[in-house]
Parts: structure tokens; C-alpha cells; sequence
């Protein structure tokens, strides 16, 4: 459809749709606004009165009043069916305006300078209600919550605002080092959007004030930012000459996939033998299975008393075991959720659980410091390994089920043989607790992570005479800023992929220990792994949510070109790919 009726310019802000999607507004420099039925295109009204160009023109909710701005300092309210004027209101520097949720009230942007400032008026009286000051320059726009709660501001100062609409207080204050032009609340009223002159879409949490995203891509201001309304989606208009629209939900914050479901922290994540599947467990009693390929929940497991700290599956994947921090340890039928057995294993507290290779056994550890092994058929315990001094945080068994390897946090690491319950071995590396443990696939080596910051490997293959208590270290896998949660070996058994509480996950070289790229994000959950070919790495995070990433470069690179807006800066290179300049292959264009 193409509406033409005006006789100048008509202006993108002022173009706007009734609530019902019926009708649509437009505000033009010729100074009259005209109201169309979308539907036919015909033209309903035009509403004259203004001397000078028609700036805005904005629906009140239910669709029966139209408010204009223009640049002959005044704000008009009309009647949106008759097109009668109702209301004239005196605002020199009017720019943008907004109703209110309720319809009572209209918000009137009025940039000044240093006296720029928000107007809240009666939209039956004209009467002023409150006013919002406080902005250093013009203000350019307003935004109210779907509750009606909040307002919020963006101005070339460089800062959005937001204040309480009751009594005008400033609640929260956002800023960047350019002039802001837009600024939106999602549908949820959980976060603000604001953009403006460096091109770039910013996004905030309200409750937590952290910046969430960042939306990088055009190449002039944004101007314009609208949310969809089921809130996936943010949709840009820019100089550039170019609309973009963004996913920004939380399954569109991925690398490969992301798995939303659960309500609080993903604690735990395991993939199943055949790769097609995924295990979660979480802090808000559930454990839930997924498909690996399209995210889809398959499965929920919600019989718990506790936080679930651990899922795994067996080695046939017709079994996983969960533990949950009342210190029970489950079995279940993995395709129905079927629960088998139950064990009170340990005290109530932190817990491990894990399969043997061979899938005869179960291991556990926990806060009671001890670690056990179970028949994982009937769930009677076997045997129990005392020694540790503290929590055993972390155990694993050997590629070959004879050995078991337990993380304390006493600082140490201690090798058990499965079936005597005999200790061959104890590391420590003076690096406070140790987080976890895992072998490599050829059961020579164990990769450990330390409260320090840093992951070791250690040479296993000699035998206990060479080793002494003290074992060898190999590598110390440093660069992470803050607590290493968990490494592992990938299936080769060339990398280590290690996820700190630093927020990053990283991927070593095994044999040299080098650095090979970092996963940025909020991946610093305290679990990790590999898919079952070494094509995936699953973390998780402080968050209700779980990523997958994929790892081959040439994977890696299709993906970006599918779903990247820009190219890869030349620090992104070296930051990320630790490249001193970036190949043509990363080059991601538009």
C-alpha cells in the first residue's frame, strides 16, 4: 500500500499505527497530520491547526485521541474518529511524546539544552502533573513501562534514565559516550534499549543494571528501535540507510544452541553417548533432557527435595543418575523418567555422581568428604574411600573403570583403586580447592582446576615409585582470571576446555598447553563437555540457561556468516583467535 496526500515531507517518527492495526498516522512538514484506513488507504482525516511542520503523532491506547507535536511550540490532542481538537498545549521545543499506559496521561520530550526536561500532563485538563529534570542536554526521547510504573529517557547527554512516575525520582541511570536518540522498554519490562549516534544498540537488565548486549552493526546512528511484541526480537532503523532486526531472546544469545527452560542456575550438563541428546540439572529442582540439534525439552525430571547438583548418563544411555543436595543420589530410566532407585549417599551438600565405563558401578563423592561406590543395578554400596580432610567436590573414573579419581577441596587429588578401595596416589598443587578432576582418554594424564585461577595436567603413566606422593606436573594452564570450575579432555584427547567463574570458557592445546581461543559470555557455571564426536562444547553458566558451541573453525565460520552484521575487528582477531592480523576467512561482511 502507498498513501500519498501530503504536499512536504512526511517525517519517519510521526508514523504510526492504531492500536487495533487499523489505522495509521502520519505527521508532515506541510503541517497537517492524516489519519488513513489501512485497509483501503483512503484517507480519513486530516487534522489542521498546526502552522509549521507535524514532528510526532502518537495513538493513545485505545485508539480514540491522536497527540501531535510540531515545530511551531505546540503539543494538540484531537479526537482520533472525529478529528475534532480537543487541546492545546504551549511547549516550545516539543519533540518527542508518549501516552501513558492508562491513556490519562501524555509524556512531552522538550529539548533545551541544559533545561531539557520531560513534561507530564493531563490529557483531559493540559495540566502539568509532574516534571522530570535533571538532563544535562536535549531530551530525545520516552518510553513508559507496560505497567505504567516507570518512565524512561534518552538524551544527547549520553544517558537513559529511568524514574518512578508517582513521585518523578530518578531510579536508574545508564550511559555511553554519545548522544542517545531511542529508547525502549521490552514487553516483559525487564530490560531498556537505547541507541543512538555511535551506531550501536545497548541493552540492560532493569532489575540487575548489568549491559546484557550489545548490538553492533550498523554503520551511522540509529534513530529508531522497536521491540517485537513477544520481546525475541529488536528491530533497528539507521542513517546507514538500513532497517535491522535482531534476536535477542535468549535462545538468539547463542554460538550453536540455547537451552532455556529451567529457572535457576544450570549447575551440571552431560551429553549422551550418541550425541543427540542432553542432560541438565539446575538449582530449581528439576533435571531436564533436550535434543542436542534442535534444543527441543524432551524431558523433566522434577521428583527432588533439593537443588539438583549432578546428572550423568550411563555408558548405554538408558540410565542417568542425578544428585541433589540433600545428598541423595537417583537412577532413572533415561526415555520415560522412570525413577529405579534412590540412595541417601551422603550428607546433605555438595555431590558428584558418575557411571563406570562399563556401567556395573555408580561413584559418588560428597560434603560428608567421603566418596563411595555403588552397584548400579540394585544401588548397594560397594565400598568407600576415606582420606579426604574436606568436601570431595568432583570424581571421575579411569577410561579403563580400575581407577578413581577424587577433587577436595583439602587441596588435594587422590587415585583409588576401584575394587580394593587402596589410595595410589595424592597430588596437590598449594592451589587451595581443587573443583574437579577428569582423565585423559588414554588414561595417562588427569586434568584438575584449582580456586587460583588455573587448570593443571598431570602425568599419571609412571608408576607410584617414580611418582611419589607428589605425582608430575606437566602443564599449569593459566589465564583465566577468577575460579576454574571444570576441565576436560576432548575425545582425541588433543584439547582441554576449561570454564571459569571469570565468565569465559577456553580451549588448550593438550600436548603444549597453549591458549587456542576463548568463549566469552557468562559462561561460569561449574560443569562442561564435549559431545561425543568433539564438534560441540556444552557450558553452563550462572544463568537459567545452557550453551552449545561449536568448535571447528570451518563450522565456526559458516555459522558467523549466517548470523554476524559485521566483520571481525582486527583486536576481535587477535583477542579471540590469537591471530596478529585477521585472514580473509573471518572477514564477515553484511
Amino acid at each position: 500500500l502507498a498513501l500519498a496526500g501530503h504536499s512536504k515531507d512526511v517525517y519517519g517518527v510521526s508514523v504510526h499505527f492504531s492500536p487495533d492495526g487499523k489505522r495509521l498516522a502520519t505527521g508532515s512538514a506541510d503541517g497537517t497530520a492524516k489519519v488513513w484506513d489501512i485497509a483501503t488507504g483512503r484517507e480519513l482525516l486530516t487534522l489542521v491547526g498546526h502552522t509549521d511542520g507535524v514532528t510526532d503523532c502518537v495513538f493513545n491506547p485505545d485508539g480514540s485521541l491522536l497527540a501531535t507535536t510540531s515545530d511551531d511550540g505546540t503539543v494538540r490532542i484531537w479526537d482520533a474518529k472525529t478529528g475534532e481538537q480537543l487541546l492545546v498545549l504551549d511547549e516550545v521545543g516539543a519533540g518527542f511524546i508518549e501516552f501513558d499506559p492508562s491513556g490519562i496521561q501524555l509524556a512531552i520530550a522538550i529539548a533545551d539544552g541544559a533545561d531539557s526536561r520531560v513534561e507530564i500532563r493531563d490529557v483531559n485538563t493540559g495540566q502539568v502533573t509532574l516534571t522530570l529534570t535533571g538532563h544535562e542536554d536535549d531530551v530525545n526521547n520516552v518510553d513508559f513501562s507496560k505497567d505504567g510504573a516507570r518512565i524512561a529517557t534518552a538524551s544527547s547527554d549520553g544517558t537513559v534514565r529511568i524514574w518512578n512516575t508517582v513521585d518523578g525520582e530518578e531510579q536508574m541511570r545508564f550511559g555511553q559516550e554519545s548522544a542517545l536518540f531511542s529508547v525502549k522498554f521490552s514487553p516483559d519490562d525487564r530490560l531498556i534499549a537505547a541507541t543512538g549516534h555511535d551506531g550501536r544498540v545497548k541493552i540492560w537488565d532493569i532489575e540487575s543494571g548489568d549491559l546484557i548486549l550489545t548490538l553492533a552493526g550498523h554503520s551511522n546512528s540509529i534513530y529508531f528501535i522497536a521491540f517485537s511484541p513477544d520481546g525475541k526480537y529488536l528491530a533497528t532503523a539507521s542513517l546507514d540507510g538500513t532497517t535491522k532486526v535482531w534476536e535477542i531472546s535468549p535462545e538468539g544469545n547463542r554460538e550453536w544452541l540455547t537451552l532455556v527452560g529451567h529457572t535457576n542456575v544450570v549447575f551440571s550438563i552431560d551429553y549422551g553417548p550418541d550425541g543427540k541428546q542432553i542432560s541438565t540439572s539446575s538449582w530449581d529442582g528439576t533435571a531436564k533432557v533436550w535434543d542436542a540439534t534442535t534444543g527441543e525439552n524432551l524431558l523433566t525430571l522434577d521428583d527432588f527435595s533439593a537443588e539438583v547438583a549432578r546428572i550423568t548418563y550411563s555408558p548405554d544411555g538408558t540410565k542417568l543418575a542425578t544428585a541433589d543436595y540433600s545428598g541423595t543420589v537417583k537412577v532413572w530410566e533415561a526415555a520415560t523418567g522412570k525413577q529405579i532407585y534412590t540412595i541417601q549417599a551422603h550428607s546433605p551438600g555438595d555431590i558428584d555422581v558418575t557411571f563406570s565405563p562399563n556401567g556395573k558401578y555408580l561413584a559418588s563423592g560428597g560434603s560428608d568428604n567421603l566418596a563411595k561406590l555403588w552397584d548400579s543395578d540394585t544401588g548397594n554400596e560397594i565400598i568407600s574411600f576415606p582420606g579426604h580432610t574436606d568436601i570431595v567436590f568432583s570424581i571421575a573414573f579411569s577410561p579403563d573403570g580400575n581407577q578413581l579419581a577424587t577433587a577436595s577441596w583439602d587441596d588435594t587429588v587422590r587415585l583409588w583403586d576401584v575394587l580394593s578401595g587402596e589410595q595410589l596416589l595424592e597430588l596437590s598443587a598449594n592451589a587451595g580447592d581443587v573443583n574437579s578432576v577428569n582423565f585423559s582418554p588414554d588414561g595417562r594424564f588427569l586434568v584438575t582446576t584449582h580456586e587460583d585461577g588455573t587448570a593443571r595436567v598431570w602425568d599419571i603413566s609412571s608408576t607410584d615409585s617414580e611418582l611419589g606422593q607428589e605425582g608430575r606436573e606437566l602443564a599449569n594452564l593459566g589465564g583465566h582470571t577468577n575460579i576454574v570450575w571444570d576441565a576436560a579432555f576432548s575425545p582425541d584427547g588433543e584439547r582441554i576446555a576449561t570454564i571459569s567463574f571469570d565468565g569465559t570458557a577456553r580451549l588448550w592445546d593438550a600436548a603444549s598447553g597453549q591458549e587456542l581461543f576463548v568463549l566469552p559470555g557468562n559462561n561460569n557455571g561449574p560443569d562442561l563437555e564435549f559431545s561425543p564426536d568433539g564438534k560441540f562444547l556444552a557450558t553452563t553458566s550462572g544463568e537459567p540457561s545452557a550453551r552449545v558451541y561449536v568448535l571447528p573453525i570451518e563450522d565456526l565460520l559458516a555459522l558467523a556468516h549466517q548470523r554476524v552484521s559485521r566483520s571481525l575487528t582486527l583486536e576481535e582477531c587477535q583477542r579471540y583467535l590469537h591471530l596478529e592480523l585477521c585472514p580473509e576467512s573471518t572477514e564477515i561482511q553484511p
